[in-house]
């Protein structure tokens, strides 16, 4: 698949699916598609950042007793 939209470094990528109809899920679907979910991490990234939350720690885990 061709990325032609200005301003984006890849000309080109691969995408992997266990979509199997190709009459239905066309190379510009599944761009779309990738390019949705890309942008919904960017989105993620940047509330967590906002919020604080980029870095979380935690304590570690008391060992179960039986």
């Amino acid at each position: 698949m061709h990325v032609v939209q200005p301003g984006l470094r890849a000309r080109a990528i691969i995408v992997a699916t266990t979509l199997l109809d190709a009459e239905e899920i066309t190379k510009c679907v599944l761009g779309q598609l990738y390019r949705a979910c890309w942008e919904a991490e960017l989105d993620l990234r940047s509330l967590n950042r906002t919020m604080q939350m980029d870095v979380l720690r935690c304590k570690k885990a008391e060992p179960l007793t039986a």
